[in-house]
């Protein structure tokens, strides 16, 4: 059993960063925005880990928070291969890739926030440590990534 769920963790985190790239990859003219958006997520995930261990001190442990961002992130890596899409059939207007990350936002928030709260974060704190810890985090970065 314990082996089917590290390769479930691997499987997602390869999706997610798989995604990242293939969505990076499909710009031609926004690649710098692209990277920058993507590298700062990539840190405000890992801010976001950190943030939720220290709230949570580590309770009910690293790797069922780890399981919890696992998911939502996998998600939102299938879903970037469908951002992709939306540059190889060049509908990618900046306004659509805007809009469509503001929708993959929401919905791995969807996915994460049940998870948080069956750990035993309340959702409130969830959603807050959401907007402020991951979202707040990512747009700092990305706007010091992108000037």
């Amino acid at each position: 059993m314990t082996s089917d769920l590290w390769l479930k963790r691997v499987a997602f985190g390869t999706l997610a960063i798989a995604g990242c790239v293939v969505y990076v990859g499909s710009f031609d003219s926004m690649k710098p925005v692209a990277r920058a958006v993507t590298t700062a997520s990539a840190i405000a995930w890992i801010g976001f880990g950190a943030v939720l261990l220290l709230v949570t001190r580590a309770k009910p442990g690293v790797l069922a928070w780890a399981d919890a961002c696992l998911a939502p992130m996998a998600a939102g890596g299938a879903a970037l291969c469908l951002g992709a899409l939306i540059n190889v059939l060049d509908l990618g207007a900046p306004a659509v890739h805007a809009a469509f990350n503001v929708v993959l936002n929401v919905a791995m928030a969807l996915l994460f926030i049940p998870r948080a709260h069956a750990l035993g974060l309340r959702t409130w704190l969830a959603v807050s440590l959401w907007l402020v810890a991951l979202d707040g985090l990512f747009l700092v970065v990305v706007g010091g990534l992108i000037r």
